[in-house]
C-alpha cells in the first residue's frame, strides 16, 4: 500500500512509534544487527523486527548496512564491499575481475549466489552453491542460502531439506550467512496470503532464526501446528514443534512430537533420529536401537545416520565388530565421508587396532583439515602406538589453534607422564582443571601425578573430591592413606 492512502493519524502514530522506539532501543538488546555485522546499528531495521514485520526489518537492516560500508567499513574484499553497498553491478565485475581465470574460490561462489539471489535468478543461485557444496557438503551458508534459493523457486520439498541439512551442520562459522536474507525471505512469505503460505517451510525459517531470538521459537511452533491443520508436512512440522520443545528441555513435550512426526513418516530420517535421542534420555535402548537403525536405513546415503547408528552399536550395545560393518558398510556409499572415517578409526581404535584407527584418522584429516575433533583423536592415536613426539606435537599444534580444547590438554597431560615429564604434566592438568574438566578418569590422573610428585597437600584434597563423586574408587581408597601419613609425618 502507497504511503498516501495510509491515514494521516496512521503516519503520526508510527513517527510517533519509531522516535519513541529509538530511545527505548538503548535499553532494548537487539538480537539481528550484531549477527549480521558487529559494527551495525540499526534501531528502524529493530523496530520493524520487534514488531514482526520481518521483510521490513531486512529493508531496514539492509539500508544501515550500506550506509556502514558506504562510511568506510570493509570486509578485505572488493566484490564484496561493492555487494553490501548495494552495487550489485560493480560487485559482478569485480568479482570477474579478482577470480579471472583462476578456480574460483568457494567464498568467491557463495557471492555468485547472493548476487542471482539479489538478481532475482535463484536457479542461477542454485547452480553456483551446488559448486561449494560438491566440495564441501557441509557448508552451512551454501546449505541455508540454497534453502532461500528453492523457496523462491517454490520448491518447498527441497528448501525444508535445505534448512534440515543446514541446521546440523558444523556449528564454525554459522552465522557467516546473510541474516538479512533470511528474515526478507520469511517476511515475503508471510506477507502472503494464508491460503497459499507455505506454513511448514516457515517454520523452519522461525526455528532457524531461533538461534539468535529464542522468541522465534514460538513462532515455529505456531506456524507448524497450522502446517498440520491444513495437512502439509505433518512430519515435518511435528518435527519442527519437537526440536524446540527439546531445546528447552521440554522431553516429555518433545517427545509426544517425535512420535507423532515418525507416526507420520516412519522414513523421516531426522523424526527418527530425534525420536531416538528421546528414548536414550528415557534410558530404553530397545527403541533407540530401533529408531537410529530406522534412521540409518531410511537415508542410506547420508553418513550423519550411519555414524551415530555406529556409535550407539559402540558406546551402548559394545558390539564393536557390528559397528565397524555398520560404519564400513556406509563408506562403501560415501568414500569421502570425513566423520565415518573418524568413526571406523575409533571402533579399530575400540578394537586395540591403533595403526588403522591412525590410517583412518589421517584420512578424515585431509577431507576436513578444520575438524579438530577429528586431530584429538590422530594425537591419541599416535601416543598409543609409542610415536610419542608426533602425538605431543600435534596436541600442542591443536592448543595453539583452540586453547580451549579439554581433551587436548588432558591428552598432553597424559603422555607428557608417560614420558615423565611431570612438571608440564602438571601444568596442562591445572589447565584441564580450570577449564572445567570433571570426569572420573581426569580426577584419576590429576591425583595420581600430584602423589607422584610428592605434593601430598593437594594430592589429599584431589582424592577427598574423586571419593566424593565415587566413593567406592579403587584408586582413591589405595592411595589416600599413604598420603595422609606422609602429610602425618610431616611432608609437604
Amino acid at each position: 500500500m502507497k504511503s498516501r492512502h495510509i491515514p494521516l493519524w496512521v503516519r503520526f502514530a508510527l513517527v510517533g512509534s519509531l522516535v519513541g522506539f529509538s530511545w527505548l532501543s538503548d535499553m532494548i538488546r537487539d538480537p539481528i544487527a550484531p549477527a549480521i555485522h558487529p559494527h551495525l546499528s540499526s534501531p528502524v531495521g529493530h523496530f520493524w523486527y520487534e514488531v514482526g514485520n520481518y521483510r521490513r526489518a531486512a529493508i531496514a537492516y539492509k539500508a544501515d548496512l550500506r550506509r556502514l560500508f558506504d562510511g568506510g567499513e570493509t570486509t578485505g574484499d572488493g566484490a564484496l564491499d561493492a555487494f553490501l553497498k548495494g552495487d550489485v553491478a560493480n560487485a559482478k565485475a569485480l568479482l570477474q575481475q579478482e577470480s579471472g581465470a583462476k578456480p574460483w574460490t568457494p567464498a568467491a561462489r557463495l557471492l555468485a549466489g547472493r548476487i542471482a539471489l539479489e538478481e532475482n535468478d535463484p536457479s542461477h543461485a542454485l547452480m553456483e552453491f551446488a559448486q561449494v557444496l560438491t566440495d564441501d557438503p557441509r557448508n552451512h551458508q551454501a546449505l541455508i542460502l540454497s534453502a532461500v534459493a528453492h523457496t523462491r523457486l517454490g520448491n518447498e520439498r527441497q528448501a525444508i531439506d535445505g534448512f534440515k541439512h543446514g541446521l546440523r551442520a558444523d556449528a564454525e562459522g554459522t552465522w557467516a550467512i546473510p541474516i538479512e536474507t533470511l528474515l526478507e525471505t520469511a517476511g515475503e512469505l508471510t506477507d502472503r496470503p494464508k491460503e497459499s503460505r507455505p506454513f511448514a517451510l516457515l517454520a523452519h525459517y522461525y526455528r532457524h532464526l531461533r538461534i539468535l531470538d529464542d522468541r522465534n521459537g514460538s513462532l515455529a511452533i505456531k506456524t507448524a501446528h497450522q502446517a498440520i491443520e491444513r495437512g502439509e508436512f505433518a512430519d515435518e512440522a511435528f518435527l519442527t514443534i519437537g526440536v524446540i520443545h527439546y531445546k528447552h528441555n521440554r522431553l516429555d513435550e518433545a517427545m509426544d512430537a517425535f512420535q507423532q512426526a515418525v507416526a507420520a513418516n516412519p522414513k523421516n530420517a531426522d523424526a527418527c533420529y530425534y525420536a531416538a535421542l528421546g528414548y536414550s534420555h528415557r534410558g530404553d535402548l530397545a527403541k533407540e536401537y530401533q529408531l537410529v537403525k530406522q534412521a540409518a536405513e531410511a537415508e542410506p546415503d547420508d553418513g550423519f545416520y550411519a555414524k551415530r547408528f555406529s556409535t550407539v552399536v559402540t558406546d551402548k550395545l559394545g558390539d564393536l565388530y557390528q559397528a565397524l560393518d555398520i560404519a564400513h558398510h556406509a563408506l562403501d556409499r560415501a568414500p569421502n565421508d570425513a566423520r565415518l572415517l573418524a568413526q571406523v578409526g575409533r571402533v579399530y581404535q575400540e578394537l586395540g587396532e591403533w595403526k588403522r584407527a591412525h590410517e583412518y584418522y589421517q584420512r578424515a584429516i585431509e577431507l576436513a583439515p578444520k575438524e579438530v575433533a577429528y586431530r584429538d583423536m590422530l594425537a591419541y592415536a599416535l601416543v598409543s602406538i609409542g610415536r610419542m613426539e608426533q602425538g605431543m606435537a600435534l596436541y600442542r599444534e591443536i592448543l595453539r589453534l583452540q586453547p580451549q580444547d579439554v581433551d587436548a590438554r588432558i591428552g598432553l597431560a597424559i603422555a607428557l607422564v608417560q614420558t615423565h615429564q611431570y612438571k608440564e604434566a602438571l601444568q596442562e592438568y591445572e589447565q584441564a582443571a580450570k577449564l572445567g574438566a570433571r570426569s572420573l578418569s581426569f580426577q584419576v590422573g590429576f591425583c595420581s601425578l600430584l602423589w607422584r610428585t610428592a605434593d601430598f597437600y593437594r594430592a589429599k584434597s584431589c582424592y577427598l573430591e574423586l571419593l566424593r563423586m565415587d566413593p567406592g574408587n579403587v584408586f582413591a581408597n589405595r592411595n589416600l592413606p599413604y598420603v595422609m601419613a606422609n602429610l602425618n609425618n610431616g611432608a609437604p
